[in-house]
């Protein structure tokens, strides 16, 4: 035989305390294993950052100008458009014309940050597909 079970109305503020209560002990427990992560894949460093110095250009100096107008010029000259190599296509012509584009940008001095501002690119990349395309041409 069961104990008689007494049923009241219900109280929306002690229903309000209760999920209140709860939804702070989920976010506490989110919030610990997170940081577990962190403590577990992260190794301690033997410095302290306390300041973050960002060097280089900005995307509208005249070195990027002129990395642009160098590059509208070989696109003219071999038939298509900045916008077209600047879109995400994967097309084979396509990533070889932007690495012969890239090749030569670099041959004439042009930094692989600035060519990849200009061509919407991490420079990885194009350091990636300068090398990829001078192995194809046997320089390297």
């Amino acid at each position: 035989m069961s104990a008689p079970v007494i049923v009241s109305e219900p109280d929306p503020e002690i229903i309000r305390t209760v999920l209140r209560d709860r939804d702070v002990r989920i976010r506490r427990e989110a919030i610990d294993r997170a940081t577990l992560r962190i403590r577990t894949r992260a190794p301690a460093l033997p410095y302290r950052i306390t300041t973050l110095r960002v060097v280089g250009r900005e995307p509208g100096e005249p070195a990027d100008e002129r990395c642009r107008d160098r590059a509208e010029a070989l696109c003219a000259a071999l038939g298509t458009s900045l916008e077209i190599l600047r879109r995400p296509s994967h097309m084979r012509e396509v990533v070889r014309l932007r690495g012969a584009i890239w090749t030569q940008l670099n041959d004439e001095g042009f930094a692989f940050i600035a060519i990849g501002r200009v061509f919407r690119r991490n420079h990885s990349t194009v350091i990636y597909n300068v090398q990829q395309t001078r192995a194809r041409r046997g320089e390297a």
